[in-house]
């Protein structure tokens, strides 16, 4: 009749009782969303989760991951940290989310001179960079737990995954892809994060008509492990024909979160920023400076 003793590393359902309570009398809630009502219908996001994100190059993932990032910021409060070597130097990634924030293109001409002194304020306390140079996955994450005690970050882009410093040695590429993917998602988990991670895929063939195919999470270079172990899934491709933008949701681990979809948009190159499209109907971009009249957010 001794009571049993507690082991490390083993649980009952009787240690998780108040939270499957909560859950009983709450319901599995949905994430955060974006305020982009084709892709909200898709997916929502959640900390303590690792999403992949892909594309051929020129497909404008970093520019929607970008977008993601200010909706998250301005809606739900996130503060974002990136590491973003293939966006050197910094001021021209600053001048990417100063234009998105204000819905202006960056310059004397077209950008008033207060609204830059306020979108650089904003952006000075709510989203910080780690130094290329640091591009070890041990140094990276090292900045980021800095960034999460010290400025309250609540996620983490790496863009891309290429150019983190392969500490492979002997190993297999995909065992070593599969470490690497386990630490980011153990790192998101211990310090409730979201961590967004782009990973180029490989050389896409092209279709008869002369385009090239759209990519899978599994056409991602290098191992099967960027679909096996993210939570989320996007592709971002881009139809030069058609001057449109696909958002793929090829995963979505849990289905309270989320569904795989398409989401269709157009890009407005003087903003960076990107609309809901319909065929036939034209593409509704917000004007507005989002830090002044967030109604459209």
């Amino acid at each position: 009749d001794a009571p049993e003793p507690r082991m490390d590393g083993v649980a009952s359902l009787r240690d998780f009782a108040d939270e499957l309570e909560a859950l009983y009398l709450h319901g599995m809630r949905p994430g955060a969303t974006v305020g982009l009502p084709n892709l909200d219908t898709l997916i929502s996001f959640e900390t303590k989760r690792l999403c992949v994100v892909s594309g051929i190059p020129g497909s404008g993932k970093s520019e929607f991951i970008d977008q993601i990032a200010e909706r998250l910021n301005l809606r739900h409060g996130w503060k974002f940290a990136y590491f973003t070597p293939e966006n050197t130097p910094i001021s021209y990634h600053a001048v990417k989310l100063i234009e998105k924030f204000t819905g202006r293109p960056f310059g004397q001409r077209t950008l008033p001179r207060d609204e830059l002194a306020e979108a650089m304020a904003y952006l000075d306390e709510n989203f910080f960079y780690i130094d290329p140079r640091r591009n070890a996955i041990a140094d990276i994450l090292a900045c980021a737990e800095f960034l999460v005690r010290r400025r309250g970050i609540k996620a983490l882009v790496i863009d891309p995954y290429n150019r983190i410093e392969s500490q492979m040695g002997d190993t297999p590429e995909t065992l070593y892809i599969s470490s690497v993917l386990d630490s980011l998602s153990e790192f998101a988990q211990r310090l409730d994060l979201l961590v967004i991670l782009v990973a180029h895929p490989r050389k896409m063939m092209r279709t008869p008509r002369g385009d090239f195919e759209i990519p899978t999470l599994y056409d991602i270079s290098g191992s099967a492990n960027f679909f096996n172990k993210a939570d989320y899934g996007l592709i971002i491709h881009r139809d030069r024909r058609e001057d449109t933008v696909v958002v793929s949701v090829q995963k979505v681990k849990f289905k309270h979160l989320g569904h795989p979809g398409d989401a269709l948009f157009k890009y407005d190159i003087a903003t960076g920023r990107y609309a809901p499209f319909t065929p036939g109907e034209p593409p509704d971009f917000d004007p507005t400076n989002h830090l002044r009249d967030g109604a459209r957010i």
